[in-house]
């Protein structure tokens, strides 16, 4: 599927060993702002005779629609008939969870064919596994910041209009919505974030 979306050559017998052999990685979970290939582990037992092993998956970013991937289940994304067609999901967590799987990073390159070069990546959207951060400011025209209640400690300095702008495109992309931001006084802002606004 991954082949078929980048117009990669069909190079090897599992995602693992194609991910291996691949040259321009990146270990974050920061996208950027062009279509890349994201490589997990996922161990199973497949093949003929079965066997287990990390086999690994691979999906495709497009930025603004999300994550492509062929289906969970094995027999309908492995039937020549009906091939499963492309699943969407919003967010690595999400592809994590559909397929017991754990991210490795994101490569430039697909068997030996260069898909991407990015231009400078956008600022993440916060997510649950980012320590549940949420965003908060003075007033509408004040610098945005974000803060997690979990950790009670917030960026050390507010967004600027393209990074919050890349922001709220991220969040755009994977729930149709901005994100949410919160309007604080002055006093709760510096009993937040430790500084005055």
């Amino acid at each position: 599927m991954a082949q078929n979306i980048t117009g990669a050559p069909v190079a090897n017998p599992t995602a693992t060993v194609a991910a291996n052999a691949t040259k321009i990685r990146h270990a974050t979970r920061q996208m950027p702002n062009a279509v890349c290939v994201l490589w997990f582990d996922h161990w199973g037992t497949y093949g003929s005779p079965p066997y287990y092993d990390n086999f690994g998956h691979v999906v495709v970013y497009v930025p603004g629609r999300g994550f492509a991937s062929s289906s969970p289940n094995w027999w309908e994304a492995n039937n020549s008939n009906t091939g499963g067609g492309i699943y969407w999901y919003p967010t690595i967590a999400a592809v994590e969870n559909a397929f017991n799987a754990r991210f490795r990073f994101w490569t430039e390159d697909i068997n030996t064919k260069r898909v991407c070069k990015p231009v400078a990546a956008a600022p993440p959207a916060p997510t649950l596994e980012e320590d549940d951060m949420i965003f908060i400011r003075t007033s509408a025209s004040a610098p945005v910041y974000a803060w997690s209640p979990l950790t009670r400690k917030s960026t050390t300095k507010g967004y600027s209009k393209a990074e919050w702008d890349s922001i709220q495109a991220a969040y755009r992309a994977s729930n149709g919505k901005g994100a949410p931001v919160v309007n604080v006084s002055a006093a709760t802002f510096q009993s937040m974030t430790g500084r005055k606004p």
